[in-house]
């Protein structure tokens, strides 16, 4: 995920679910620079799903565990030096699936259910306002 030249990695699965934040720079020569960490995210997440806008990231679904799968969306605004701020829930019980996609186009953010289901079933989608619930 790449917001204002600064590349994130967002949670991921080590033997179990992280909650880790990375970032580095990207340089203007397209290399990345050295990684630190950042503000952890307030619950491990893999197969998640980000998007960027208005200068913050958005964190939306994934898997807590390998049994169990978030129906939330977190917020975290980026400082001026690439710092995220807090990690605040959006909203809750909105999603219908783990292994959705996510993109950000004018201020909304879709969610699209997962290729792997849309094989057995019509796909759905579902769509935000920038800070509003999720809506069919």
């Amino acid at each position: 995920m790449v917001l204002n030249n600064t590349l994130y990695v967002l949670g991921g699965y080590d033997a179990a679910p992280l909650r880790t934040v990375l970032r580095a720079p990207i340089r203007a020569d397209g290399t990345v620079g050295e990684w630190v960490q950042d503000r952890d995210m307030p619950t491990p997440l893999y197969r998640l799903n980000a998007v960027v806008s208005n200068n913050a990231i958005y964190v939306i679904g994934g898997r807590p565990s390998t049994t169990t799968i978030s129906r939330k969306i977190y917020r975290s605004v980026r400082s001026n030096g690439g710092a995220l701020g807090n990690w605040v829930e959006m909203g809750s019980d909105i999603l219908p699936e783990a292994r959705a996609d996510a993109v950000s186009l004018r201020r909304r953010a879709s969610c699209l259910s997962s290729a792997v289901r849309m094989a057995a079933r019509p796909g759905r989608a579902y769509m935000a306002s920038r800070f509003g619930p999720m809506v069919r």
